[in-house]
């Protein structure tokens, strides 16, 4: 007996459902975030999107294999937002809490909430990537600025306030419109 298609579509849309989940071989929804400037065919990407767990690191993928690239922003009342995996329940994270206040610490994925400080993100008009809570002090960065498949994002001193421009800090999010470019660090505490 044919069936029409019609009575296949639901079954059809519930199984691409559960690829675009699993993020097997659709795209998730949101956006792609790329590195600025003649190094933007290089994209901000999850490590191993078919397994991805509490942990997840971040790292560099060829922007032209959208699977494992996109991210939804959500912005926050303060400013800031936070940017989560796909659908998933996963936001980037400044892995290790309050411990990644140490250079070189790894930016990955964890569960998403709300008020978690080592989540939100403010997206400046150079195009910096920082912590909320840490201004000037922690950005994301291409660890040891290898631009290669697989290069883990870390978190480095941000670049743009008053000193020379890093390339491998500065990130433009499709889509988005940063926000006002950091003021000069009016930092005393060395003098």
């Amino acid at each position: 007996v044919d069936r029409p298609l019609a009575h296949c579509a639901p079954r059809l849309a519930q199984r691409e459902g559960i690829d675009r989940i699993r993020g097997q071989s659709t795209p998730l929804p949101g956006e792609q975030i790329s590195l600025k400037g003649r190094n933007s065919k290089w994209c901000l990407a999850v490590e191993d999107h078919n397994n991805v767990h509490e942990g997840t690191k971040l790292q560099l993928y060829e922007c032209s294999h959208p699977v494992g690239q996109t991210f939804q922003v959500e912005k926050n009342n303060d400013g800031s937002m936070n940017l989560r995996y796909g659908n998933t329940d996963f936001c980037v994270d400044a892995l290790g809490g309050t411990k990644f206040t140490n250079h070189g610490s790894y930016f990955g994925l964890y569960p998403c909430r709300t008020n978690g400080f080592n989540q939100e993100l403010t997206h400046n008009k150079i195009g910096t990537l920082e912590l909320t809570e840490f201004p000037g002090n922690l950005c994301m960065t291409v660890k040891n600025g290898l631009l290669a498949e697989g290069s883990h994002i870390v978190g480095a001193p941000c670049t743009g306030h008053g000193g020379l421009l890093n390339e491998f800090q500065l990130w433009d999010i499709e889509g988005s419109t940063p926000a006002p470019a950091p003021s000069p660090s009016t930092n005393t505490c060395n003098k």
